[in-house]
Order: C-alpha cells, then structure tokens, then sequence
C-alpha cells in the first residue's frame, strides 16, 4: 500500500448525499495495511485515481459508494501531517470537499467503524 503522504488508499469515488460535513480533522495513522489518511473519527479516507487534479469525476453511483469527506468550514490538520498537505475544491454540486495534496478525499459507504 502506498504511503499516506503520496496518496492513502486508491480506492473510492464521492457523491454528496451521504457525505458527513462540518469542520473535520485529517490526518495519518498506522493501520495493519500501513500508513493510511483518516478523518477525526479514525475512518479511512481513499482517494479516487480517475480523478483529475482537485476535480471529483465521481456522481450518481459511484457518489453512492464513495461519499466525499465534504466541510462546511476549513478543514484541520492532524498532528502528523501539515495543514499545507490539505486544502478544499469546490464539487459540481457546489459543496466543498477535502483533499489532500491536491486530490480529492472520499469515504467508502460501507466502513463504518475507524480503522484497526
């Protein structure tokens, strides 16, 4: 699995229906699969390869089974990762959604517990 610092998990793509908002935390831990990009709750957050840049290409469907770790304010920097490795983009839907350098960030709807 690559490091969190380069990408975190490449998996997952978001929609906004079921994205949680508000002000969240980002940041890496070590999980049994390795260094890994989590929110504040300790949920993974993957990251979408067809993804251009900051741009989500991930609707209907896939927004279903992926949802965007979308916020409300500007998001907070864990303690081990700097907050210039994350910033927002603005999605279609115009809701703001994390990403961390530069790409954007998503749950997968079925993770529903932090990551051991």
């Amino acid at each position: 699995m690559p490091s969190a610092r380069s990408s975190a998990a490449h998996h997952g793509c978001g929609g906004d229906h079921h994205s949680r908002t508000g002000r969240r935390r980002t940041d890496v831990t070590t999980s049994q699969d390795g260094t890994i990009l989590v929110d504040g709750e300790g949920r993974t957050l993957y990251l979408f390869v067809a993804d251009q840049g900051s741009a989500s290409v991930c609707t209907g469907d896939c927004a279903t089974a992926w949802p965007p770790l979308i916020v409300t304010e500007k998001p907070n920097a864990g303690t081990e990762i700097t907050a210039g490795e994350i910033g927002t983009t603005t999605r279609a839907a115009g809701t703001t959604q994390v990403t961390y350098y530069g790409h954007p960030r998503y749950y997968f709807a079925e993770d529903t517990a932090p990551t051991r």
